[in-house]
């Protein structure tokens, strides 16, 4: 059969299957998997189709070997940018059920798709695609995941988006989140609530972030002053060479008039 030909057979399998087949997500996951290993990878029919789980181990190998590529930014967006068609078609296909027919093919096509669109910093839509796939309640395996999410809306500014979610509960506690969830919340301009998070990453002792300085810098904010004294010192004693804690702890003191300490703190004694 000339090459045009089977081109044409193959195109038109795809978009019969995409039309007729759509109802079973677990079978067009797997065919536009195959599918996509057919044309990246040159596999055979046979082969394609007859090692599906293979293939599926395989692009998950595939994917974190990309990630981890010693060559390189530009050898891994090469990477990522041949999958661009084989993510979008996909997604097309499952767009087409309802949202309420969870089954695990989706939900993995989910995972997926908004693990790659995070690496291509599409953060917004990989981050609700991610948090779309674990669903209200996050299971302690999905914790890693959750809280790298979270982080990365936290870090792009959306300070809305994660004081919502996190604010609805069902995931598994951790330090971390408490730290994120205060922040955010400080930077939304609620101090009160973001007190009561950041005490709760202070109390179960995370040092990922200068909690701390961050305490202090909240209690400032309410003009809550002597309160914020104490906080201030501790990020001044963890890092003595921090300006912003430096800063931070004399502006304190001179408002809570302890001028001479504030004088000698300035002076770096």
């Amino acid at each position: 059969m000339p090459g045009g030909v089977k081109f044409l057979a193959f195109a038109l399998v795809i978009a019969m299957t995409a039309i007729v087949s759509y109802a079973n997500s677990d079978a067009v996951y797997t065919f536009y998997l195959q599918a996509w290993y057919l044309k990246v990878k040159k596999l055979t029919p046979h082969d394609a189709i007859a090692h599906a789980e293979y293939i599926r181990k395989g692009y998950e190998k595939d994917l974190a070997s990309a990630k981890g590529s010693a060559a390189g930014d530009s050898v891994r967006e090469e990477y990522y940018r041949s999958m661009d068609d084989y993510i979008d078609t996909v997604f097309r296909v499952f767009s087409l059920r309802e949202p309420a027919e969870e089954t695990p093919g989706r939900l993995s096509l989910l995972r997926y798709a908004g693990s790659y669109y995070l690496e291509r910093n599409e953060y917004v839509r990989g981050s609700a695609l991610v948090l779309e796939s674990m669903g209200d309640r996050v299971v302690p395996r999905d914790g890693p995941l959750f809280v790298k999410v979270m982080r990365t809306l936290y870090e792009h500014r959306m300070y809305s988006d994660v004081a919502l979610r996190l604010g609805r509960g069902g995931y598994p506690p951790a330090a971390e989140l408490d730290y994120i969830h205060g922040m955010s919340l400080y930077r939304l301009g609620r101090h009160s609530d973001a007190a009561k998070y950041l005490h709760q990453a202070d109390n179960a002792s995370w040092r990922g972030d200068d909690v701390p300085l961050a305490l202090a810098t909240c209690y400032r904010s309410m003009k809550l002053y002597s309160e914020a004294v104490p906080y201030a010192r501790r990020a001044l004693a963890d890092d003595p060479k921090d300006r912003n804690a430096r800063s931070l702890l004399v502006d304190l003191l001179v408002k809570t008039n302890q001028t001479k300490e504030a004088e000698k703190i300035s002076r770096g004694r």
